[in-house]
């Protein structure tokens, strides 16, 4: 019995750090996510009427959803609103994914 104890201890050790682990990367991951969403100085210098906020609330640590917004010349405004399917880290991916193109093909125009 001390034997099967000590091996339950074991393995509840080892369950608890893997958990502790994957906690720490998701959480890694949701921070990486929010320094992908845009900020606001984006148009905070210019003299366009545009006034913005936004949240994104995930329905898990990390998500699909994703925001976007920049300035077309110097008089217009676009927004990208988007949702990838699924949840949690491969839609984060995707969402990461998605952002990179878009802010790569737009500085080659």
């Amino acid at each position: 019995m001390r034997d099967s104890l000590v091996l339950h201890i074991q393995d509840l050790q080892e369950t608890t750090a893997a958990k502790q682990k994957l906690e720490s990367e998701l959480s890694i991951a949701a921070q990486i996510q929010r320094t992908m969403l845009p900020r606001l100085e984006v148009i905070k210098n210019s003299n366009l009427p545009y006034d913005i906020s936004a949240v994104l609330r995930p329905a898990r640590i990390v998500g699909g959803d994703l925001y976007d917004f920049f300035l077309l010349g110097s008089d217009r405004l676009c927004l990208i609103i988007g949702d990838v399917a699924d949840k949690g880290f491969p839609s984060a991916l995707q969402m990461a994914r998605t952002i990179t193109l878009r802010r790569y093909f737009l500085n080659l125009g």
